[in-house]
This record gives C-alpha cells, sequence and structure tokens, in this order.
C-alpha cells in the first residue's frame, strides 16, 4: 500500500511539478526500489532520503534546507499524521512545526 502514500503525498501539489514528481519519489530509495546513485544527480531526493543512522530532527532540518524537500515533507508529514501511532504522532508533530514555523 505504499504506493498509495506516494500518490496521496503527490496530489498535494499540482501535477507535473518538481514537488508532484518528488513527492511520488520521496520514499524509494529509503525503501530500497531505488538505488542510491539517483542522489547525486537529483539534489532534492538527496535532501529528502532520510541517511540510515541520521537522527530524526537531524533529517528534519537538512531536509528544510531545500525549498521542494521542505513542501514535500510537510506534505507527507500531514499524510502520516493522519494514520500514524500515538508514539510517532508526537514526532511528526515536532517535525511539522519545526518544518511550518
Amino acid at each position: 500500500m505504499k504506493i498509495i502514500h506516494y500518490f496521496k503525498v503527490a496530489f498535494h501539489f499540482r501535477i507535473w511539478t518538481h514537488e508532484f514528481w518528488l513527492a511520488l519519489f520521496h520514499d524509494t530509495v529509503e525503501d530500497g526500489y531505488i538505488g542510491k546513485w539517483i542522489l547525486k544527480y537529483w539534489i532534492s531526493l538527496d535532501y529528502i532520503t532520510k541517511r540510515k543512522d541520521e537522527k530524526y530532527m537531524n533529517y528534519i532540518k537538512r531536509c528544510s534546507s531545500n525549498k521542494y524537500s521542505k513542501n514535500v515533507k510537510i506534505a507527507d508529514l500531514e499524510e502520516n499524521m493522519k494514520r500514524c501511532s500515538d508514539s510517532l504522532l508526537k514526532r511528526y508533530i515536532k517535525a511539522y512545526k519545526y518544518l511550518t514555523t
């Protein structure tokens, strides 16, 4: 059902924009569908891809330094907050506040 999540995030943006495409691919490297080699060619995807041992808030801070990644991460968090556990909700709210203020 992961592909449905990609589309839900993508539809926060106008079709065919950079953010739309980034949203469609935002978790694909982390989920193992696309190799890490693409990150050196698609900078925004690199910013929104969490590193293996990276602390979550460090990842959010790095993500916020690219306008496309930041906007897609905000949309991703909005979708994630609709269907997550209480323990994850606290983390997502903290990240959402950081990105939107």
